[in-house]
């Protein structure tokens, strides 16, 4: 999610189950440092997968993410856990900030 809408760590964490929309496939995202809010759609994929942790989730907390003791996730576990991925796929170290222009990239490339 990070990647596919351009989230900053704080916008992903902060998301909340009543910003998901999963009958119409949309997100509803709030963006900080005076951004556009708006509503983006969930691609099929994205959307399997939501619906799939949503099932195994285990907390009733309002954020969407949670940690595996069920607290909101903090801006340093999604940094610890790109880290770990980039780590495990062999790629040089990948922050969230990355992802974000990665996304303004494609978004460009792709007209």
């Amino acid at each position: 999610m990070l990647y596919r809408h351009g989230l900053r760590v704080s916008e992903l964490c902060h998301i909340k189950l009543e910003q998901l929309n999963l009958e119409q496939a949309t997100v509803f995202v709030k963006r900080s440092k005076n951004g556009i809010d708006g509503m983006h759609p969930i691609a099929g994929d994205e959307l399997r997968l939501l619906r799939r942790y949503l099932r195994e989730r285990e907390s009733e907390l309002p954020r969407l993410f949670v940690s595996e003791r069920g607290s909101p996730f903090a801006r340093s576990t999604v940094n610890k856990l790109l880290e770990q991925c980039s780590l495990s796929a062999a790629l040089p170290r990948i922050n969230p900030h990355m992802l974000r222009h990665g996304c303004g990239f494609y978004m460009i490339n792709d007209g």
